[in-house]
């Protein structure tokens, strides 16, 4: 959840920053989940399995050679982002044709 959903990075608490992992390679990010670098926890074999981080990196890599597989990114906050941006416009585009619609009939 630091990193965000799709590796991008974020903010913390406190002023800290969690970076984002695009174009890390897998031993570096194996290696942190393993150390657990500045603010970064320490993820032992006791929290995440060794399969299951190789699992995150699989899935982190996939991410990075697959940029937008769902079309425009918004910043790579998900897809609660992207619901968020239709139902916005998509409102907006409805209440707009219905005060075209109320203006013209008057």
């Amino acid at each position: 959840m630091c990193h965000n959903v799709a590796g991008a990075g974020g903010a913390l608490t406190e002023g800290k920053y969690a970076p984002p992992l695009s174009d890390v390679s897998g031993v570096h990010i194996y290696e942190a989940m393993v150390t657990g670098p500045q603010n970064m926890p320490v993820f032992n074999d006791l929290n995440i399995s060794p399969e299951d981080k190789r699992d995150i990196i699989t899935y982190l890599q996939y991410v990075q050679d697959n940029r937008s597989p769902g079309g425009f990114e918004l910043g790579s906050l998900g897809p609660v982002s992207e619901g968020l941006f239709i139902w916005i416009f998509g409102l907006g585009a409805i209440v707009a044709i219905t005060v075209w619609i109320t203006a013209k009939s008057n």
